[in-house]
């Protein structure tokens, strides 16, 4: 660390303000919150203002508590709403640096440690001069810039005002607008401003019932902002306002046009201020009568802001026939589940378009579409438009599994998938093909656009859609497939547990490879090309990536940040078995008899694992070329390495031919590490554009389904860097 750095942290020191006389009620519930947090971590639902009344020891213990375990959101809300006087000061600098620097959670971090008293912030500084890191001593400098503007400014104050913060959500816990005589949700930033936040606002009133509506009978449905969390909202992370200013948002209804008839547009407009805060706008919609439709049905939410999505949310809402059923309805129990947080897609980084596919009303094969555009030029449907497949997914995805599994030479594969992408290409309703087609084929533009799909739906492989006509551009040649002519990530809208931010780079101090050699195990062949492409791909890091053991508790320990790498490359074979039999990426076990035998890693398998520094992961399952009937479905390993904290993933949709497999990777990462690297997305759109008729009509070998298996999870713009 540098010497003015140092004397520029120990020039000055925030003052603490006094805390008010917290009652036995507040600190009973301090406890009871943080014991939640530690039961539940990054999955609990306590809200942070909750903890204030806990005494500088107990949210210093409660900090390393969370800090060992890598709960990030869990630590966040402890460090915007406790006493800051014994936080763990290292455990907050390392956990800063595990956090990409665009979070508001790393902000936190800095922030936190930034408050310390002179003492603690001595020690803290001796332990950093005694043992040097050039990235913790770069953490330090923004702590110094963070410290002074603490200073300078009033008493640092982590509660509210008792008599508020601390009384019970009103309406059995669902927010309550600006005129509810509460103070608002203020946090103070790291810059010592404060800033607001606001949750996601779907409310249906109008009915005899919450939540329960009649047939034919109009109700309100109230979208915008509120000051707390409705628990019975899946919903996405709340928005950050600063004070001062005003933003514009647009909301957006959606719902399934078979289920809900909404008078007039689905659309509105709010504006955010200091004086109006939490604004709402209300919609008259009607339930319709379907014979295949549920009586449990969803309504959702989408604010965005500059064109980008900055807010989603569910409500579901139960249907009855008539009147005289309402008091018999079953409401589905709540659901303390939170979506993404979207406030990383805007800015600089946004991508171009935003398309939302959802589960319909109506079925399984029913989709519910709409699309955001970051240029306002670029027509995007008023409306939600519903469309269906030809089959039901999970039999689509197996039809497409099978054509490349009685293969009947590149040609046939070639027209066969040609033929399911026009299939897929029909179920992408019109008024979203053009605006696919608006952001492609762009006069002026000369780079593919980056398209982010916030899709409930996994398996369809929708970047192989085929419109009628084509597109057309440079870049995409003349593949057929919507994928090779615009960068498509995915981000999987499921609710399973908060989601880590999009993350628009990783940055890559250490990698590490996974392979395995097959010789002499029953069933499975060696896989040359896998083990050349795992060396080769070694080499690419300074320093070269570490290998992996290719065992059970060693790959379970790698997926648990046990220890930390940034960019996590497998090439393994793979397994899937439709009729419910082992299956999934195949590792070695020593056999009794001597040698090894296949042991199976499933995605269940990873869903107590834990990537919170979100790292990058390729998970390349390979087979031989003779032994295409070993096919796989990796949706699942990929949404749930999600779900657990990568920051990105790519992964094949169906297993991959071994020697073609090596020669996506090494292509992928020349074109991502090299010295005009590119997004993750792109370098994958441009392997696509390769897979062409004219070459699989000249029977070349490396023109295999290969080429279109993979899909790429994560921010639509997301880099990796070695600087």
């Amino acid at each position: 660390m540098d010497e003015a750095t140092r004397a520029a942290i120990e020039a000055v020191e925030p003052a603490i303000e006094t805390a008010p006389a917290f009652s036995d009620d507040d600190l009973d519930r301090a406890r009871a919150a943080a014991a939640d947090l530690r039961a539940h971590g990054d999955d609990s639902m306590v809200d942070p203002a909750d903890l204030a009344a806990l005494s500088p020891d107990e949210a210093g213990s409660l900090a390393q508590d969370l800090a060992d375990s890598g709960q990030s959101v869990a630590l966040e809300h402890v460090v915007e709403a406790t006493s800051p006087q014994r936080y763990p000061l290292m455990a907050l600098l390392r956990m800063a640096r595990a956090l990409p620097p665009e979070l508001y959670a790393h902000d936190m971090m800095i922030q936190g440690v930034a408050l310390a008293s002179r003492l603690r912030m001595r020690s803290l500084l001796d332990d950093l001069e005694a043992n040097p890191d050039p990235e913790l001593d770069a953490l330090m400098a923004k702590v110094a810039t963070v410290r002074t503007s603490l200073a300078a400014g009033p008493p640092y104050r982590w509660w509210h005002d008792p008599e508020t913060a601390m009384a019970e959500p009103p309406d059995e816990g669902r927010g309550a607008g600006p005129d509810d005589g509460t103070e608002p949700d203020a946090v103070r930033g790291p810059d010592a401003s404060t800033s607001r936040k606001a949750y996601p606002r779907l409310e249906v009133t109008g009915t005899p019932r919450p939540d329960v509506v009649v047939l034919d009978q109009a109700f309100q449905v109230v979208l915008g902002l509120q000051q707390r969390r409705d628990a019975q909202l899946v919903a996405s992370s709340p928005l950050a306002f600063d004070a001062g200013e005003t933003v514009e948002l647009d909301v957006v209804l959606l719902y399934d046009p078979a289920s809900f008839e909404v008078t007039g547009t689905p659309r509105a407009h709010l504006t955010v201020t200091d004086l109006d805060p939490y604004p709402s706008t209300t919609f008259t919609c009607t339930a319709r009568y379907g014979e295949e439709l549920s009586p449990e049905r969803r309504l959702g939410l989408q604010l965005h802001r500059d064109g980008q999505v900055v807010g989603v949310a569910w409500r579901t809402v139960v249907v009855v026939d008539t009147a005289d059923r309402v008091a018999d309805a079953v409401v589905p129990d709540r659901r303390d589940v939170d979506l993404l947080d979207l406030d990383p897609l805007v800015g600089g980084d946004a991508p171009d378009l935003v398309v939302s596919v959802c589960r319909s009303d109506a079925g399984s094969t029913t989709f519910v579409w709409t699309a955001y555009a970051a240029d306002p030029a670029v027509p995007v449907p008023d409306l939600p438009s519903a469309s269906t497949l030809d089959a039901d997914v999970a039999g689509f995805a197996t039809m497409i599994r099978r054509t490349i599994e009685f293969s009947g030479g590149a040609a046939d594969d070639y027209y066969s998938l040609a033929g399911r992408a026009v299939q897929i290409g029909r179920a992408v309703p019109t008024a979203i093909q053009e605006a696919v087609r608006h952001v492609a084929e762009q006069a002026g533009r000369t780079t593919a656009p980056a398209v982010l799909l916030l899709t409930e739906e996994l398996v369809v492989p929708w970047e192989l859609a085929t419109f009628d006509p084509k597109l057309a551009t440079t870049w995409g040649g003349p593949s057929p497939f919507m994928g090779a002519h615009v960068a498509v990530s995915r981000w999987p809208l499921d609710e399973h547990k908060p989601r880590p931010r999009p993350r628009s780079t990783v940055a890559i101090r250490q990698a590490a490879v996974l392979t395995a050699d097959y010789t002499g195990v029953p069933s499975w062949k060696r896989l040359d090309s896998a083990l050349e492409e795992a060396d080769e791909v070694a080499k690419l890091f300074d320093p070269p990536a570490t290998p992996v053991q290719p065992e059970l508790l060693t790959v379970i320990d790698l997926f648990n940040s046990r220890p930390e790498y940034d960019v996590l490359h497998a090439a393994l074979h793979g397994k899937f078995d439709d009729q419910g039999g082992q299956e999934g990426i195949v590792l070695l076990k020593k056999s009794p008899a001597g040698g090894a035998t296949a042991q199976f890693l499933t995605p269940t398998m990873l869903e107590a694992g834990s990537l919170a520094h979100g790292p990058f992961v390729f998970l390349n399952a390979c087979q031989v070329a003779s032994d295409e009937s070993v096919l796989g479905d990796y949706a699942g390993f990929a949404s749930t390495l999600m779900r657990i904290g990568a920051g990105g993933v790519v992964a094949p949709l169906w297993n991959v031919r071994d020697e073609v497999a090596a020669a996506v990777a090494k292509d992928f990462y020349a074109a991502t590490l090299g010295p005009d690297a590119v997004p993750a997305a792109e370098a994958m759109r441009a392997i696509r554009a390769t897979y062409t008729e004219a070459a699989a009509r000249a029977d070349d070998p490396h023109q295999h389904a290969t080429l279109i298996a993979y899909q790429v999870f994560g921010h639509p713009r997301l880099h990796l860097s070695t600087t």
